[in-house]
Protein backbone atom coordinates (compact mmCIF):
# COMPACT_ATOMS: atom_id res chain seq x y z
CA UNK A 1 0.00 0.00 0.00
CA UNK A 2 1.05 3.66 -0.63
CA UNK A 3 -0.60 7.06 -0.76
CA UNK A 4 -1.64 9.32 -3.06
CA UNK A 5 1.26 11.27 -2.48
CA UNK A 6 3.72 9.21 -3.29
CA UNK A 7 2.41 9.43 -7.06
CA UNK A 8 0.90 12.78 -7.23
CA UNK A 9 3.85 15.15 -6.14
CA UNK A 10 6.96 16.40 -7.19
CA UNK A 11 8.98 13.39 -5.43
CA UNK A 12 5.92 11.25 -7.20
CA UNK A 13 6.61 12.39 -10.22
CA UNK A 14 10.36 11.33 -9.96
CA UNK A 15 9.23 8.43 -9.09
CA UNK A 16 7.18 7.65 -12.13
CA UNK A 17 10.38 8.62 -13.97
CA UNK A 18 12.00 5.67 -12.82
CA UNK A 19 10.19 3.25 -12.94
CA UNK A 20 9.55 3.97 -16.29
CA UNK A 21 13.62 4.10 -16.81
CA UNK A 22 13.60 0.94 -15.18
CA UNK A 23 11.22 -0.74 -17.18
CA UNK A 24 11.90 0.25 -20.71
CA UNK A 25 15.32 1.26 -20.38
CA UNK A 26 16.20 1.08 -24.20
CA UNK A 27 13.59 4.55 -24.83
CA UNK A 28 15.95 5.99 -21.98
CA UNK A 29 17.85 9.38 -23.69
CA UNK A 30 21.38 9.50 -21.82
CA UNK A 31 21.52 13.09 -22.03
CA UNK A 32 17.74 13.55 -20.47
CA UNK A 33 18.73 10.85 -17.63
CA UNK A 34 21.95 12.60 -16.78
CA UNK A 35 20.04 15.98 -16.08
CA UNK A 36 17.02 14.07 -13.94
CA UNK A 37 20.27 12.21 -11.84
CA UNK A 38 21.85 15.32 -11.24
CA UNK A 39 18.79 17.34 -10.67
CA UNK A 40 18.24 16.38 -6.92
CA UNK A 41 15.07 18.25 -5.94
CA UNK A 42 14.54 19.82 -9.61
CA UNK A 43 13.96 16.02 -11.17
CA UNK A 44 10.27 17.37 -11.82
CA UNK A 45 11.93 20.13 -13.72
CA UNK A 46 13.83 18.47 -16.02
CA UNK A 47 10.74 16.10 -16.46
CA UNK A 48 8.38 18.86 -17.48
CA UNK A 49 11.24 20.71 -19.78
CA UNK A 50 11.85 17.65 -21.81
CA UNK A 51 8.27 16.23 -22.01
CA UNK A 52 7.98 17.45 -25.42
CA UNK A 53 10.58 15.97 -26.78
CA UNK A 54 11.33 13.01 -24.75
CA UNK A 55 8.93 10.16 -25.20
CA UNK A 56 9.87 8.80 -21.82
CA UNK A 57 9.14 12.23 -20.51
CA UNK A 58 6.01 12.47 -21.69
CA UNK A 59 4.56 9.07 -20.59
CA UNK A 60 6.08 10.23 -17.25
CA UNK A 61 3.47 12.84 -17.48
CA UNK A 62 0.98 11.65 -18.63
CA UNK A 63 0.61 8.99 -16.10
CA UNK A 64 1.02 12.20 -13.50
CA UNK A 65 -1.91 13.86 -14.82
CA UNK A 66 -4.18 10.92 -14.99
CA UNK A 67 -3.66 9.72 -11.40
CA UNK A 68 -3.70 13.63 -10.87
CA UNK A 69 -6.95 13.67 -12.23
CA UNK A 70 -8.26 10.01 -11.00
CA UNK A 71 -8.11 11.78 -7.10
CA UNK A 72 -9.00 15.56 -8.51
CA UNK A 73 -12.42 13.11 -9.19
CA UNK A 74 -12.14 11.12 -6.00
CA UNK A 75 -12.03 14.54 -3.76
CA UNK A 76 -15.10 15.91 -6.40
CA UNK A 77 -17.20 12.97 -5.51
CA UNK A 78 -16.30 13.24 -1.70
CA UNK A 79 -16.89 17.26 -1.02
CA UNK A 80 -19.42 17.82 -4.42
CA UNK A 81 -17.42 21.31 -4.82
CA UNK A 82 -20.92 22.89 -6.37
CA UNK A 83 -19.15 26.27 -6.37
CA UNK A 84 -15.95 24.96 -7.60
CA UNK A 85 -13.09 22.74 -7.35
CA UNK A 86 -9.81 24.68 -7.40
CA UNK A 87 -6.22 22.87 -8.49
CA UNK A 88 -3.67 25.62 -6.88
CA UNK A 89 0.09 24.34 -6.65
CA UNK A 90 3.19 24.66 -8.60
CA UNK A 91 2.85 21.50 -10.78
CA UNK A 92 -0.13 22.25 -12.96
CA UNK A 93 0.64 25.61 -14.36
CA UNK A 94 4.12 24.36 -15.22
CA UNK A 95 2.68 21.67 -17.02
CA UNK A 96 -0.02 23.72 -18.06
CA UNK A 97 -0.67 21.72 -21.67
CA UNK A 98 -1.34 18.40 -20.01
CA UNK A 99 -4.03 19.80 -17.53
CA UNK A 100 -5.89 21.98 -20.66
CA UNK A 101 -4.82 20.89 -24.09
CA UNK A 102 -4.52 17.16 -23.56
CA UNK A 103 -7.83 14.97 -22.03
CA UNK A 104 -6.12 13.15 -19.97
CA UNK A 105 -7.20 14.97 -16.92
CA UNK A 106 -10.48 15.99 -17.80
CA UNK A 107 -11.35 12.53 -18.98
CA UNK A 108 -9.67 10.83 -15.29
CA UNK A 109 -11.44 13.07 -13.52
CA UNK A 110 -14.64 12.22 -14.83
CA UNK A 111 -14.13 8.81 -15.42
CA UNK A 112 -15.99 7.56 -12.51
CA UNK A 113 -19.06 5.73 -13.87
CA UNK A 114 -22.78 5.99 -12.99
CA UNK A 115 -22.04 8.78 -10.65
CA UNK A 116 -20.36 10.95 -12.99
CA UNK A 117 -23.16 12.98 -13.73
CA UNK A 118 -22.57 14.56 -9.75
CA UNK A 119 -19.38 16.12 -10.71
CA UNK A 120 -19.53 17.73 -13.92
CA UNK A 121 -22.17 19.88 -12.48
CA UNK A 122 -18.83 20.74 -10.37
CA UNK A 123 -16.66 23.91 -12.28
CA UNK A 124 -12.51 23.20 -12.08
CA UNK A 125 -10.58 26.11 -11.75
CA UNK A 126 -6.71 25.49 -12.43
CA UNK A 127 -5.45 28.89 -10.13
CA UNK A 128 -2.01 29.55 -12.33
CA UNK A 129 -0.30 31.64 -9.12
CA UNK A 130 1.54 29.85 -6.75
CA UNK A 131 1.74 32.01 -3.98
CA UNK A 132 -1.47 31.43 -2.32
CA UNK A 133 0.00 30.76 0.53
CA UNK A 134 1.64 33.76 1.55
CA UNK A 135 -1.09 35.34 -0.24
CA UNK A 136 -3.11 34.12 2.55
CA UNK A 137 -0.68 34.91 5.42
CA UNK A 138 -0.69 38.34 3.90
CA UNK A 139 -4.12 38.88 4.26
CA UNK A 140 -4.78 37.01 7.69
CA UNK A 141 -1.36 39.29 9.19
CA UNK A 142 -3.48 42.24 7.64
CA UNK A 143 -6.82 41.55 9.29
CA UNK A 144 -4.91 40.65 12.87
CA UNK A 145 -3.27 43.85 12.14
CA UNK A 146 -6.52 46.58 11.75
CA UNK A 147 -8.19 44.58 14.16
CA UNK A 148 -5.79 45.62 16.65
CA UNK A 149 -5.93 48.81 16.31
Amino acid sequence: RFSVERIVSGPGLATIYEFLAKKFPEKVDPKVHEQFLTANTQQGKVIGENAKTNELCNQTLEIFVGAYGREAGNAMLKYLPRGGFYITGGLAPKNLDYFTKKDIFLKSVFDKGRVSPAIKACPIYLVLNEDLGERGAHYYAYQLLTESQ
